[in-house]
């Protein structure tokens, strides 16, 4: 029965009201913008033209505060279109927040780690490390990102010494074999690595899916100002997709850019078209994005494939490379049926040289003169 108006500061870029009836009368233009999903350009100018002549100082001497001060506006608006687009994965509120980027002048950010152009190396053998993809301080509101293998994961060490709070794996069949003991937890997005093609409808929508599932994870984990280690078994699809997608959504990076980036930071990465067409779909952008190149002309293809039996595994990758590879040559591309044979004799010699003992020794890498993903 009684009226309760609560007004923030100008200075912020908001001034509204609890009351609806209040509402339309001190909503500002930039969240009547937003709630009428006017194009993010002009909701991030309205914001930042709407700033009083203090605002506009701080704004201009932190960037980073005033960019996060606003992202807390837009949440704690309590506009129906929050909730909805917090449904959606908030794609609009990401879109929104890399336009503010750019109305502030803030570039994308950078890793303070210099990589070799070919990019380290993952998987069986390799150091049991990880990579930085996106710098963080441990401030809430902040997200720092790591990226590694299985082993990178299982090295707490390493993981501490990086300053890493919590592990997200995104592999389905290291679920529960990570050693977890309170002091970094593990929170598991059991994902497939498939490659099959008769399988790829169904695994791209589950795909997507489970990068919605990432995305709050991670979302959740920027709040509280955590710095996060994404692993799979190879550290190269699974966690690469999820690393490309929170570049792109809540970075400002472009997809040809990350992916770009990505690839220099672990070699061979995002080398599964399947799994970056479905983070593709789930950013709903339209882009070409390249298989790995190889040397000879062709392009790397690299998955995981289940443990056991891993010759049925590399039977699966046989009949989708041939199967490929013969229609490219029936329109007149592709490499002739004797390099396929030398690259499919190759992955198979390497395949049989491998131990079976180590979750991140299961690595079938296949040449293949295929189509960009689109």
């Amino acid at each position: 029965k009684h009226l309760k108006l609560k007004f923030l500061s100008c200075r912020s870029g908001l001034v509204t009201a609890c009351c609806p009836m209040a509402a339309a009368q001190v909503l500002p233009e930039w969240l009547r913008l937003y709630c009428a999903h006017a194009p993010a350009e002009d909701v991030a100018k309205s914001w930042k033209d709407g700033l009083d002549e203090a605002g506009r100082k701080e704004a201009e001497a932190d960037k980073d505060t005033a960019r996060a001060r606003f992202r807390r506006l837009i949440l704690d608006s309590g506009c129906p279109e929050v909730k909805a687009d917090s449904s959606d994965g908030w794609k609009y509120t990401g879109s929104i927040m890399r336009a503010t980027d750019a109305v502030l002048g803030i570039p994308p950010p950078k890793s303070r780690i210099a990589f070799a152009a070919q990019g380290g190396a993952s998987g069986a053998g390799a150091p049991a490390i990880s990579r930085e993809v996106v710098h963080g301080d441990g401030t809430p509101g902040t997200l720092g990102v790591w990226w590694s293998d299985y082993g990178g994961a299982t090295n707490v060490e390493q993981l501490r010494e990086r300053g890493v709070t919590r592990r997200l794996n995104t592999a389905a069949e290291a679920v529960g074999k990570i050693p977890d003991d309170g002091s970094i937890p593990v929170v598991d997005v059991p994902m497939e690595d498939i490659f099959e093609e008769h399988r790829a409808g169904e695994a791209i929508a589950t795909w997507v899916r489970q990068f919605g599932e990432v995305m709050e994870i991670l979302r959740a984990w920027r709040e509280e100002g955590r710095i996060v280690n994404i692993n799979c078994q190879m550290g190269k699809n699974r966690s690469g997709c999820s690393c490309l997608i929170w570049m792109c959504t809540e970075c400002g990076w472009k997809v040809e850019d990350a992916v770009d980036y990505l690839r220099k930071v672990t070699a061979l990465g995002l080398a599964n078209p399947h799994l970056v067409r479905a983070a593709i779909e789930y950013m709903q952008v339209e882009v070409s994005v390249p298989l790995n190149p190889a040397g000879d002309g062709g392009s790397w293809v690299c998955i995981s494939p289940p443990g056991s039996p891993r010759e049925n595994g590399l039977k699966a990758f046989e009949e989708a490379q041939r199967k490929i590879m013969g229609q490219q040559m029936a329109s007149g591309g592709g490499p002739s049926s004797d390099v396929l044979a030398e690259k499919l004799a190759a992955c198979r010699k390497a395949q049989d040289e491998e131990s079976d003992d180590d979750p991140g020794e299961d690595v079938a890498p296949i040449f293949g003169d295929l189509s960009d993903v689109d």
